[in-house]
């Protein structure tokens, strides 16, 4: 509705009361396009040679006095830096 798209939880009994109340305007509606589905979610995977580098880039960054995750991604600001001490 006003292009959002909502989820509601709701009961047998209060689904079909709410299929009751919109059933008139569904009537003059018309359809944009079929029943969402939901896509596969993307999922990156590291190689074990990107996990050892990002392990030498998190040891660096810390013996440097910069913070960075035990996990996830690195930030770019932390991956300039230590590019550039080991340029």
């Amino acid at each position: 509705m006003d292009g959002v798209d909502y989820k509601i939880d709701l009961s047998g009994d209060n689904a079909a009361k709410l299929r009751d109340e919109l059933a008139p305007f569904i009537t003059y509606g018309r359809r944009t396009g079929g029943r969402k589905t939901k896509t596969a979610q993307l999922v990156r995977t590291t190689s074990g040679d990107d996990l050892e580098q990002n392990q030498r880039i998190r040891s660096w960054a810390r013996d440097a006095g910069l913070f960075v995750n035990d996990r996830g991604r690195i930030s770019d600001e932390v991956l300039q830096k230590f590019r550039a001490a080991h340029a």
